[in-house]
């Protein structure tokens, strides 16, 4: 039987013979759905359009019964459904409180820093910049722009106009986008298809969408130039078309053709310009809906193509509460060059604010940093700005130096930690480990903490100096061991230890991110980030599963006991440099790699992926830790292939290149268990390729791959396997 919502219980009962088997010989099965029958169909409970505004021409009492919320909710309701107001007259209106309306207001007024007359209200709508951020695909944070979806049909389309704008929003529904009408759009307008017109009088009103039936403004209009309709009788035949009412259609059909053919046109036109209108009726749009959200989604786009610093400091602001979205944006600054510096203490506002050309975090991105302790922040250091920590802490915790508090002034202990923990501490010359063992030692004993006093080490201090003051020679003696991956150069602990601090600060990394110094690594052995692995499931059919790579740091882990079986498995949250996922471990995997899930462990994983309504999730096949994966994916590798177009090739950026090859040979690296891969330049012409093997034999370990990036972009290198 397929599935459809038209169906009810007694017709499921009547065509579905298990069904009906079950309810004539079984009476409790009976019973249920008997009940079940009587209840179909009634409203479960009151529920209220968030966004839904009735309007009448007099009180509401007038014309309906009203209904006020549950008890403490003082919103009032009408007891009629959408299509009973409709019947009575009133009109419905949705009125959308938009983030990005606040975003686009919070730009203009860090831009009125400097040009005190700009008005997003006056900005031209053919701003040739604007257009061409939109048809390279470059929109994080741009209003209806941001999915990858969205994206993929900007770069298809490039959109030059606001015309075009429009369409856009009208055709990424999955009407059009399945019927083939988006890809005809797109050929129309790029004059790969001829735009033809029924009738001559149609171009005006059609012209705008290069003859396609788009708006069910235009179905108005034509059924009135064409057919005689009346506004009202246009308005009808659009809802009868949206409303897909069979009845009504057929009505209007005949009273069109009727129409047409009193006004001088043939029935065989006629019948055909009717059918045109209800096929692609079908997928119409509100051109006005279409036209609001378009320029909403321009003035983000200007503004981000025009005052880049500025657009993402106001979308960072408004999103200070959502990690994921915060990760993202933060990406996307560093993509475009911006910098994102951390708090900052004499500097940093509540909010996220503009530096030079650089964004800094604002004081109430910091976990558990109120108004109050901001406030008291801003208005000592306004006196004068903080010239090191322990200023800060006579100014704020001793009151006078002599150990008495004022406690209108205080910070407690752990708004400071959270301040250090953050980096806002960073540019006063004391490191982050420092502070908090100075603020210990103020809460232990506060008289005796003079300006000047340094903090002891403790023997975990002085292992950490050793390990960062080892040299290049006993890193390479220890590889000679084994005891190191030739292709991984992990972050000293000092920046490991604060990348740790951010994460509890802030819930997320600024500075950097464990997993993120191996990406190209990561890029060159086919694992997607996060990211990557979010637009590459938008973009394909989501019912099926995908296979993928990926490698994240552990976050959490749930045990979970399997039914039947109460077997141990595990769903494992994962995170890299631009967002979290979920990997779910069955029993069997779980207990081979139980080890590899220890919290804040780098891993890989092979799966499929498996989608639902609430996101993706990756079902793990195998996983190994990261750097058995990378010695295993060398030791398997063939050899290496930088990949040039024609004119990149060029002889400046290759003059160091041959010297720096040598320092990446097996025998420079004294690593003489490593393998040395053979290594080919492949020049792409617009006809062929021509491929050159140099006489190296290279390790493409991250300060090799990331020299590649920098000279050659991403995705110029590849691993063979």
């Amino acid at each position: 039987m397929s599935a459809t919502k038209e169906i009810n219980l007694k017709t499921a009962i009547e065509i579905t013979l298990p069904l009906k088997e079950a309810y004539e010989s079984n009476p409790q099965i009976k019973e249920l759905l008997d009940i079940a029958i009587k209840l179909e169909g009634l409203a479960r409970h009151a529920s209220v359009h968030a966004a839904g505004v009735v309007i009448a021409p007099q009180p509401l009492t007038e014309y309906t019964a009203l209904y006020r919320g549950a008890k403490g909710d003082e919103t009032v309701t009408t007891q009629f459904d959408l299509e009973s107001i409709e019947k009575i007259g009133l009109l419905k209106f949705d009125f959308l409180g938009l983030d990005t309306l606040t975003i686009i207001d919070t730009t203009q007024k860090y831009i009125r820093q400097k040009e005190k007359d700009f008005d997003i209200n006056n900005i031209p709508l053919d701003d040739k910049e604007t257009y061409r951020l939109l048809s390279s695909g470059r929109t994080a944070g741009v209003f209806q722009l941001e999915s990858s979806g969205m994206r993929e049909l900007l770069m298809k389309m490039e959109p030059d106009r606001f015309d075009d704008l429009i369409a856009l929003v009208a055709l990424y529904r999955p009407g059009p986008l399945g019927s083939g009408m988006v890809e005809d759009f797109i050929k129309r307008k790029k004059g790969l298809v001829s735009v033809k017109y029924e009738l001559p009088e149609l171009k005006d009103i059609l012209d705008e969408t290069y003859g396609v039936i788009l708006y069910q403004e235009q179905v108005m209009r034509i059924s009135n130039r064409i057919a005689g309709f009346t506004l009202g009788q246009a308005d009808i035949l659009r809802r009868a078309i949206s409303k897909k009412d069979p009845f009504l259609m057929e009505e209007l059909k005949t009273k069109f053709i009727n129409g047409a053919v009193e006004r001088g046109y043939s029935e065989d036109i006629a019948r055909r310009l009717f059918e045109l209108i209800e096929y692609f009726g079908n997928y119409g749009f509100n051109k006005s809906h279409s036209a609001a959200y378009a320029l909403v989604a321009y003035q983000t786009a200007y503004l981000k193509a025009h005052y880049p610093v500025e657009f993402m400091a106001a979308s960072l602001t408004a999103e200070v509460d959502k990690t994921d979205k915060i990760l993202r944006l933060i990406n996307e600054c560093r993509e475009m060059g911006i910098e994102v510096l951390p708090p900052d203490i004499n500097k940093s506002e509540e909010a996220f604010t503009i530096d030079g050309r650089s964004i800094r975090f604002g004081l109430k991105a910091v976990k558990g940093v109120g108004e109050a302790a901001i406030e008291s922040i801003k208005e000592e250091r306004s006196k004068k700005p903080f010239d090191s920590f322990e200023d800060f802490l006579k100014r704020l915790v001793e009151r006078g130096g002599n150990g008495s508090q004022d406690s209108t002034r205080k910070l407690n202990k752990k708004v400071i930690e959270a301040l250090i923990k953050a980096g806002a501490f960073d540019s006063l010359g004391i490191s982050r480990k420092d502070a908090l063992a100075r603020l210990d030692l103020l809460q232990q004993s506060p008289k005796n903490l003079s300006p000047l006093q340094s903090v002891q080490p403790s023997m975990f201090d002085i292992s950490v100096v050793n390990e960062s003051s080892e040299t290049g020679a006993d890193r390479r003696e220890k590889g000679k061991q084994g005891d190191v991956s030739p292709s991984l150069q992990h972050p000293s602990s000092e920046e490991a230890l604060n990348l740790a601090y951010e994460k509890e600060a802030l819930g997320f990394y600024i500075t950097g991110h464990p997993v993120k110094p191996f990406r190209p690594i990561l890029r060159t052995f086919g694992l997607r980030s996060s990211e990557e692995l979010k637009s590459f499931m938008e973009s394909k059919n989501t019912s099926l599963s995908q296979e993928i790579f990926v490698a994240g740091l552990v976050l959490e882990l749930k045990k979970h006991k399997t039914k039947g079986k109460n077997e141990l498995m595990a769903f494992i949250t994962l995170e890299d440099e631009e967002g979290s996922f979920e990997a779910v471990v069955f029993p069997e995997l779980y207990k081979r790699s139980i080890k590899l899930f220890e919290k804040g462990s780098i891993i890989v994983v092979k799966g499929n992926t498996e989608s639902s309504e609430k996101g993706f999730k990756i079902i793990a096949r195998e996983v190994e830790d990261f750097d058995t994966f990378i010695k295993n994916s060398l030791l398997r590798a063939s050899r290496v292939i930088l990949k040039l177009k024609s004119d990149e090739f060029r002889k400046e950026k290759f003059e160091n290149f041959a010297e720096f090859l040598k320092t990446c040979q097996p025998s420079s690296l004294s690593l003489s268990a490593a393998k040395g891969l053979p290594f080919y330049i492949n020049v792409i012409m617009p006809d062929f390729t021509v491929t050159i093997q140099s006489s190296y034999s290279i390790i493409p370990d991250l300060r090799f791959l990331r020299l590649i990036e920098d000279l050659f972009g991403r995705n110029s290198l590849e691993v063979i396997l």
